[in-house]
């Protein structure tokens, strides 16, 4: 996902999108660093029938994981640039 895109949760469950970064501090892949930095990210769920969830994670340890309500999300990767793609996954708890 990219920062402002939005899926929909399976079976009319409401959706998922990716707010954007808040912050990133992470260091350049093409340079070495003393301290390697990180992104915070933010997305945000409105699962059907609940109130909208604020879902924030951070790079520091991937993979990163948050819940709201049903919904388990982990976030395994973020991309670097002005429009970082993340890797998720989003699943109902069992």
């Amino acid at each position: 996902m990219v920062p402002g895109q939005q899926v929909s949760l399976p079976e009319g469950g409401g959706h998922l999108r990716f707010t954007g970064v808040r912050s990133d501090s992470r260091c350049p892949a093409d340079v070495q660093c003393i301290h390697a930095g990180e992104a915070i990210v933010v997305f945000e769920l409105q699962a059907a029938s609940q109130a909208p969830a604020t879902l924030v994670l951070s790079t520091e340890s991937l993979p990163a994981d948050a819940s709201a309500g049903d919904w388990q999300m982990r976030m395994l990767s973020l991309d670097r640039g002005a429009q970082p793609a993340a890797k998720v996954v989003l699943q109902r708890k069992p």
